[in-house]
């Protein structure tokens, strides 16, 4: 259904990852909804810890969306290599992505996908947030949709109450047990065990994670949505005092500012050599022979008139718009 190719833009020769997607498939599966709003959120979000899309457009059969290329290699590559992080490095993560989550829900998304295989590392070190398919723009009723991968799934969303922004702070919390300890804290193979135990199961953590960061984990994994650490009632702002996910005594070594602008030195680097350098994706998708199939009986260049499942879809994004000028 979905493909990925490594493209390059002749207006200013920089590198782009291409996402290919069938729309007879997308129909079939019932995820015309869900493609159309994750290309409206992606291209009403600017942020340096945010994949970026540059332009989104459609063939008769196909939709095209050209973002960053990121190869660092994903969050869930460098935990299995590495086991569990240290506190140091999450600590940055945990920053970087917060900042993220906080920027999505000021302009009413939440995100509802957190995992490490969404989450990429960018040459620098720094984290890049990708994949916005479960990704939905929300009144302040909220949504009752269930969907989320089962690890990280908060406790509203199994009871099927209606959701809001909250839950992307629990699916932090998970993640962040996970890259502490190498595992989600309720995790279970059996998915039915593994969600009472989110509902019910006590959290417990081993000896060597600090004070600070089990009152952080404590928080966040609070099974209240009300009482949840997050953002706090109104729009994140790097100056704001009241208490938050910022404020927090775990990020007490950070400046927020010198964050925002990545400015702050990971303690990992992926070794990455070359813009083009593929080492650290999955070979399962690097060894694909990059050919960008016909469909069937399909016009290539020929886009449906009647077809309104996908109308509205083309889009460039402003700074390609002044490249071109």
């Amino acid at each position: 259904m979905v493909r990925f190719f490594l493209v390059t833009y002749q207006g200013d020769q920089n590198f782009y990852a291409m996402k290919v997607l069938r729309k007879e498939a997308i129909r079939q599966r019932r995820q015309v909804a869900h493609t159309n709003a994750e290309k409206t959120i992606m291209q009403k979000v600017s942020h340096p810890f945010i994949v970026r899309l540059y332009w989104a457009f459609q063939t008769h059969d196909k939709l095209y969306m050209v973002m960053d290329f990121v190869n660092g290699g994903e969050l869930f590559f460098h935990l299995k290599q590495d086991g569990r992080f240290s506190e140091d490095r999450v600590r940055i993560y945990g920053a970087e992505i917060g900042m993220a989550l906080a920027h999505l829900h000021s302009l009413g998304i939440v995100y509802r996908d957190l995992k490490p295989e969404n989450i990429l590392l960018n040459s620098d070190g720094h984290i890049v947030i990708t994949d916005f398919g479960l990704s939905k723009e929300i009144t302040t009723e909220g949504t009752t949709t269930f969907c989320g991968t089962p690890e990280y799934l908060a406790p509203e969303i199994l009871k099927g109450k209606g959701h809001n922004t909250s839950v992307d702070w629990w699916s932090l919390g998970t993640l962040l047990f996970e890259m502490l300890t190498g595992l989600p804290p309720f995790y279970a193979n059996n998915v039915n065990v593994m969600y009472q135990k989110i509902l019910t199961a006590e959290l417990q953590f081993p000896s060597y994670v600090s004070p600070e960061a089990k009152d952080l984990l404590e928080q966040l994994l609070d099974r209240d949505p009300d009482t949840r650490l997050g953002t706090g009632k109104g729009p994140f702002q790097l100056s704001d005092k009241e208490p938050s996910f910022f404020s927090h005594p775990f990020f007490r070594s950070l400046d927020w500012q010198a964050v925002y602008d990545r400015a702050v030195k990971p303690p990992f680097i992926p070794e990455v050599h070359g813009k083009t350098d593929l080492s650290n994706i999955d070979p399962l998708f690097t060894q694909e022979r990059p050919v960008d199939s016909l469909v069937e009986g399909s016009a290539i260049n020929a886009v449906r008139s009647d077809d309104d499942d996908f109308s509205g879809f083309t889009f460039q994004n402003e700074s390609m718009l002044q490249k071109v000028e």
